[in-house]
């Protein structure tokens, strides 16, 4: 039963939908979505309808998360509820609260334990929930965990982070972006732990920590692929140390071919180390890469290989995919001796975009520096106006003059080729 199409889905009551459950208890799906409801409603269903696999009421402003909670506990095949504060999916074993701000410790532990297995827990925005939240969710998932995201937790400290750490051994994903309160050491601590190996993606936006500990965790955590560090109090000195301990150059952008690249993972299961010599018939292969001149070591991973590239790093300047070799300039209002800063870190480079910042202080001349470092690999250009100075025809005919291999150029949004 929907009412998501009504006009005025806030003139269901509570009488009618009481009614409803009474009548119909074996309902199965039921969509009350932005519907004035209350608690009293919500407790009819939840003794009635016990059948009930499927439940929004979300933006119904007049429930509390005690009732939601009740209904949770009292309806055993509950596989999809959407309310005010949470969301929860059985398939994919997922807790979204969306409420974080007005839940307290207690009141989220009620919703967890009426949920018996999660892989996917996302408490953002609690900003009244302390470290035992954490230490309970951890205790009752545990291995199962496999990413968790309690970003601008104010209140949490290193201690709930680190407990996570120490008993969440499959986690690949971990979220603790815009808490002042983490100082990243947790990380460091675990070099002796299962999840160095298990993390793949880390946010540590807007925390209290280091350089140092930053560069730290990059080569504790060997197997992170993904890494946010959007923090603009880090100067660009420090950005491009952090980048360069795990993206030299020839490794950030490594020329393995896609089909190379992903047997070298799968073979980075067996734990064993690899490493081709260049008269090898992988790197006569890598050879014939538009990166003719390089060609990167394969390491198939063991507890003494290095760390393996980046294949995404976000910060306040930039963002790269290795994945294409993909720049995207996002420093807002950009000067162009920043510019030839960050293009100085990449020596190959397939797709650029400066579109974002604005660009009064950049000059044509730093347009003419791109076409002519990246004349012979460059496949994608997506600018906006240089300093005063429009992008003219002569401009455009330039750059296509000057890089053969540019298939795309976006000018102010606009295709030209």
């Amino acid at each position: 039963f929907k009412i998501g199409n009504c006009i005025d889905n806030s003139a269901i009551s509570d009488v009618s939908v009481m009614k409803l459950a009474s009548n119909c208890p074996l309902l199965r799906i039921l969509h009350l979505e932005r519907s004035g409801i209350t608690d009293e409603a919500l407790l009819k269903i939840a003794t009635c309808c016990t059948q009930l696999k499927s439940l929004n009421v979300s933006d119904c402003s007049l429930t509390t998360v005690s009732a939601v909670q009740q209904l949770l506990e009292l309806c055993p095949k509950i596989e999809h509820i959407t309310s005010e504060y949470f969301e929860y999916r059985a398939s994919d074993k997922m807790l979204k609260v969306s409420n974080s701000a007005k839940l307290t410790d207690s009141e989220l532990y009620r919703i967890v334990r009426c949920i018996p297995e999660l892989l996917h827990v996302n408490i953002s925005n609690g900003e009244s929930l302390q470290d035992i939240s954490i230490i309970r969710i951890v205790d009752k998932y545990g291995s199962q965990l496999q990413s968790l995201s309690i970003a601008a937790c104010e209140q949490l400290t290193d201690h709930s982070v680190a407990y996570a750490l120490d008993h969440c051994s499959n986690l690949s994903s971990l979220d603790v972006g815009y808490n002042r309160c983490f100082s990243g050491i947790p990380f460091v601590d675990i070099s002796d732990k299962a999840v160095r190996f298990s993390l793949r993606q880390i946010d540590i936006s807007s925390c209290s920590i280091s350089t140092e500990v930053i560069i730290q965790i990059l080569r504790v955590c060997k197997r992170l692929k993904i890494v946010f560090i959007n923090d603009k109090s880090i100067p660009f000195d420090d950005i491009r140390r952090i980048f360069s301990s795990r993206c030299q150059p020839h490794s950030a952008v490594s020329p393995l071919a896609p089909q190379q690249q992903s047997s070298c993972e799968s073979k980075a299961e067996d734990e064993k180390e690899v490493a081709f010599s260049p008269s090898s018939p992988v790197v006569n292969k890598v050879r014939k890469n538009i990166f003719a001149d390089l060609y990167s070591p394969v390491f198939v991973y063991s507890q003494q290989s290095p760390p393996i590239p980046l294949e995404v790093f976000n910060n306040s300047y930039f963002q790269f995919k290795r994945d294409g070799y993909v720049l995207k300039v996002i420093q807002y209002n950009i000067s162009s001796e920043s510019m030839l800063q960050i293009l100085d870190i990449f020596p190959h480079l397939l797709c650029i975009d400066i579109q974002s910042p604005q660009t009064e202080n950049l000059s044509i001349d730093t347009l003419i520096f791109i076409a002519e470092k990246y004349h012979d690999q460059l496949q994608s250009l997506a600018i906006s106006k240089f300093g005063r100075h429009r992008v003219t025809d002569e401009l455009t005919a330039m750059l296509i003059l000057k890089c053969p291999t540019l298939k795309e150029l976006k000018v102010n949004s606009h295709d030209l080729i």
